[in-house]
């Protein structure tokens, strides 16, 4: 499953894939300027996240839960907040 969300406000994307459904995951969030806020989880098959938000207040949180886990946060400036958790039980 491949998703891109562009916007100045939050961003909330759930990518939950058993490996019957899908064989990959991937996912960009880009998001400039205020209030800034993405959420991702993702299952089980290749994994892949970038969340790229630049200034104001910004917060991300990955979850991947399983497989390839491999995620990218960049944040600059303003309140940044970041929580990246990979292979949970």
């Amino acid at each position: 499953m491949r998703a891109r969300l562009l916007g100045g406000a939050g961003a909330l994307a759930l990518s939950l894939c058993g490996a019957a459904l899908a064989q990959s995951n991937s996912l960009i969030i880009t998001q400039t300027g205020t209030g800034d806020n993405a959420t991702l989880l993702q299952g089980e098959a290749g994994n892949q996240s970038t969340i790229t938000q630049t200034a104001n207040t910004t917060t991300a949180t990955v979850n991947q839960g399983g497989s390839g886990d491999v995620s990218d946060i960049i944040q600059n400036g303003s309140g940044n907040t970041a929580m990246v958790t990979q292979n949970m039980p």
